[in-house]
């Protein structure tokens, strides 16, 4: 099965181990330590599980997932108002780690009576979060470093770093319910009076349900 490492032996008694990228039942896809990825034909070799004696296991397999999102509203009176907001979000992982990079983007406009369109929301954050994770434990210490440009505001953009735990009610590959809770150092650049290091502590819950393979709730 995916995942799992094994022994390929050939018939001229030539040895490979590594670990179950994809098997068909006739091509096995074998990732290798130095020749990569493999196509073997099931018919010309013995696929055994190997002994742990027998030498070291093939690295852990590295998956992504990912999802992009757009949306656009408006509405039309008194006040006439336009809204776009996009979230691009990629997930890698591994069997000790998960990284989630996230891109998040809304911009607001708005014009009054006068006629006059006005934007009352730009901003765009860029934010790296990296949890560990250990086989059977439902904790999960993270660090999260964010940078956030808003141009509504006096300065040019605000980076971030953050440290904390959160802990897995439910995390699995198709739905998440994580309460996070943590602290850490922000500061601003570009301003005409640059502040000085602040704390911020920060406390919510991750809730994520893939619906299917392109939908889902976030």
């Amino acid at each position: 099965r995916p995942g799992q490492n094994v022994s390929v032996a050939f018939s001229n008694g030539d040895v490979l181990q590594g670990g179950v990228r994809s098997n068909d039942g006739v091509t096995l896809v074998l990732q290798h330590d130095l020749l990569g990825l493999l196509s073997i034909p099931l018919a010309s070799v013995t696929v055994t599980l190997p002994d742990e004696a027998q030498g070291p296991q093939a690295p852990p397999l590295v998956t992504w997932r990912g999802n992009l999102s757009a949306s656009t509203t408006g509405s039309i009176g008194n006040t006439e108002e336009n809204k776009v907001h996009s979230l691009l979000n990629l997930v890698r992982k591994t069997p000790r780690l998960r990284d989630t990079f996230t891109v998040d983007y809304a911009r607001e406009r708005e014009s009054g009576d006068t006629g006059k369109r006005q934007t009352t929301k730009d901003q765009l954050e860029v934010s790296w979060q990296r949890e560990l994770l250990t086989p059977g434990s439902p904790w999960l210490p993270m660090l999260i470093v964010r940078d956030e440009i808003d141009k509504r505001k006096n300065y040019d953009h605000r980076g971030s770093v953050l440290a904390g735990l959160g802990y897995g009610l439910i995390d699995t590959e198709t739905e998440r319910l994580i309460p996070r809770v943590g602290a850490g150092l922000s500061k601003k650049f570009g301003a005409e009076e640059e502040g000085d290091i602040l704390a911020e502590a920060f406390a919510g819950f991750e809730y994520r349900l893939e619906v299917t393979k392109r939908n889902h709730i976030l």
